[in-house]
C-alpha cells in the first residue's frame, strides 16, 4: 500500500509539473506576442509620426513659398501702380504747365481778355480730359447763393469714376463737419468745396476751400490722379479756391484753417472760422 501511495503521489506531482510547464509555455508565448505586436504597433506609430513631421514640413515650406511669392507679386504690383501714378502725375503736371504757359501768352498778347467775372454754367468737357456732371455747378451756385443763410447747407461733395477716371460727378449735399467726416473713410477719394464762415478783424465773411480727401486704402494711380486733377474743379467752376489735401481727420482743420489764414485777405493768424 505504501509502495501504491508513493507511486500515486509521484504521479500526480509529475502531472502537476507538466501542467505547470505547459501553462508557463503558454504564458511565455502569449507574452511574447504581445511583445511583438507592441513593438509593431510602436514602430507603426513612429513611422506616422516621422512622415507627419515631414509633411508638415514640407506644407509649411510651401506656404512659405506661396506667401514670399504673393509678396513679390504684391510688391510687383504696387510698384507698377506706383509708376503708372508718378508717370501720370508727371504728364499732367506737364500739361499744366504747358497750359499756364500758352495761357500766360494769351493774356500779354491779349491784355484786355482779363475779366475775372465767375461763372457756374454747366460746361461739361474741362480741358478735353475730363467731363463733369452739370449738377456740381448747380451745388456749387447754391452754396454761394445760401451762404447768407445759417440753417443751409455748407459743402458738396466730387466725386469720380475710378474704372476710367473721365467723369466727375455731384456726391453728397450737407451741413456741418461731422457729417462730412462721416464720408471721409480709407477707401474712397472725395472732392470736398466747403464754405466756412471767416471772422477777421470783426467782420464775417464766407469763404470755400477744396479738400481732396485720398483714403489710404485707395490705389497710388487713383490717389496721384486725384491730387493731380483738382485743378479740373477750379476750371470748371472758373473760381480759384484755396487748396488742401489733408493727411487724416485729426489734422484737416487745422491745416485747413492754416491754408485758409494764407489765403488773399487773410493771411494774417488769429482768425477765427465757424465751421
Amino acid at each position: 500500500q505504501d509502495a501504491a501511495d508513493k507511486l500515486k503521489a509521484e504521479q500526480e506531482e509529475k502531472q502537476r509539473q507538466e501542467e505547470a510547464a505547459k501553462k508557463k509555455a503558454e504564458q511565455d508565448a502569449a507574452d511574447k506576442l504581445k511583445a511583438e505586436q507592441e513593438e509593431k504597433q510602436r514602430q507603426e506609430q513612429e513611422a506616422a509620426a516621422k512622415k507627419k513631421a515631414e509633411q508638415d514640413a514640407a506644407d509649411k515650406l510651401k506656404a512659405e513659398q506661396e506667401e514670399k511669392q504673393r509678396q513679390e507679386e504684391e510688391a510687383a504690383k504696387k510698384k507698377a501702380e506706383q509708376d503708372a501714378a508718378d508717370k501720370l502725375k508727371a504728364e499732367q503736371e506737364a500739361a499744366a504747365k504747358k497750359k499756364a504757359e500758352q495761357e500766360a501768352k494769351q493774356k500779354i498778347s491779349s491784355p484786355s481778355n482779363t475779366s475775372t467775372t465767375t461763372t457756374t454754367a454747366p460746361r461739361r468737357q474741362v480741358g478735353g480730359a475730363v467731363v463733369i456732371d452739370p449738377p456740381v455747378a448747380d451745388a456749387y451756385t447754391s452754396l454761394r447763393d445760401n451762404a447768407d443763410k445759417p440753417d443751409s447747407d455748407n459743402w458738396i461733395t466730387i466725386c469720380f469714376d475710378t474704372s476710367n477716371k473721365k467723369k466727375f460727378y455731384l456726391g453728397h449735399v450737407g451741413k456741418g463737419l461731422d457729417a462730412l467726416k462721416a464720408l471721409l473713410k480709407d477707401n474712397v477719394i472725395i472732392y470736398v468745396i466747403y464754405r466756412v464762415m471767416a471772422l477777421e478783424l470783426g467782420y464775417k465773411r464766407p469763404k470755400y476751400l477744396l479738400i481732396t480727401w485720398t483714403g489710404d486704402s485707395t490705389s497710388p494711380l487713383n490717389r496721384a490722379f486725384a491730387v493731380s486733377n483738382q485743378v479740373q474743379i477750379h476750371d470748371f467752376l472758373s473760381t480759384a479756391f484755396p487748396s488742401l489735401h489733408p493727411k487724416g481727420l485729426d489734422t484737416l482743420v487745422p491745416d485747413a484753417e492754416a491754408v485758409l489764414d494764407k489765403s488773399a485777405g487773410m493771411n494774417m493768424q488769429g482768425n477765427s472760422y465757424e465751421w
